[in-house]
Order: C-alpha cells, then structure tokens, then sequence
C-alpha cells in the first residue's frame, strides 16, 4: 500500500515536471521568436535605434527638473528588469491615470503593450495612434507618447542582443 502512495506521489511530480518543463519550453520559443522579429524589424529599419525621451513625468507634464529625473529612473529601471510580466504602470511615460485606461482595455502588462508594438510591426506612427485610442480620457503630450514607444522599442532590441 506504501508503495502504490509513493508511485502516486513519483507520478504527479513527474507530470508536474513535465508540464513544467513544456511550459519553459514554450517560453523559450516566444522569445525566439520575439527576437526574430524584432531582428527583422531591425533589417527593415523599422526600428531604428533612439535616444531615451526627455522632458516631463509619467503622466505627461512638465513642472520641473525632478519630473525629468523621475522619468529617466523609471526608464533605466524598465530596461534593466524582467518586465514582461510587470505592471503596465512600469512602462515609462505610462502614469496612473493611463495605467487604469490600458487595463480597462486588457493591457495590463508591460508585454501586452510590447506584443501591441510588435503586431504594429514597430511603426511608430501607428502605434502612437492605437496609443491615443487606448488612452481613455487621460492627456498625454508628444513627449510622453514619444517616451512609451522608446522605452518599449529600446527594451526589444536589448532582448535581441543578449
């Protein structure tokens, strides 16, 4: 009797691996093909290599030099984390008030905005346009739009070069 419990007890974990290891596998193969794309996006010169975006904070106003600096943190710190799976809100130029919009819309993620550039194949002017139809009632500046696309763009083309 205590060996069938411990044969059950091998098969679940050996399926929990298994799945485990198919669900690493799937990871494994969206990122390369997240890189493919991004790579021949870059072939292309649809994306097309650009400085981080000055001036203003995360939600689009421009007070002070502070709100510069905040904004360039924030944008130091989405490209040095594993932000897939992070809050929308991580996205640099991405506020509060935006953030609550994209989710009302299902973009919850930071991925889920870098899927939407990707599907856009990088264009900057669409992307900018499915921005401005996604961002609900909040007020957003060029430079803050400007922001979203290069962080996202600058993060891609970090995920092809490693």
């Amino acid at each position: 009797m205590g060996d069938q419990s411990s044969m059950d007890n091998f098969e679940t974990v050996k399926n929990a691996l298994e799945k485990i290891e198919s669900e690493m596998q799937g990871l494994r193969n969206a990122n390369d093909d997240l890189r493919r794309t991004v790579q021949s996006l870059k072939e292309n010169q649809q994306i097309l290599p650009q400085g981080s975006a000055s001036g203003g904070d995360e939600d689009g106003d421009k007070d002070n030099n502070m709100a510069s600096k905040t904004r360039s943190d924030k944008f130091t710190k989405f490209l040095s984390l594993e932000t897939y799976r992070k809050d929308v809100k991580r996205v640099p130029g991405v506020g509060d008030k935006l953030a609550e919009e994209l989710k009302a819309a299902k973009y919850t993620e930071a991925i889920d905005l870098i899927e939407k550039f990707i599907l856009l194949n990088g264009d900057k002017k669409k992307f900018i346009e499915w921005l401005d139809s996604n961002k609900g009632k909040v007020p957003m500046n060029a430079d803050q739009k400007d922001e979203i696309y290069e962080a996202i763009e600058e993060r891609i083309t970090m995920c092809i070069s490693k």
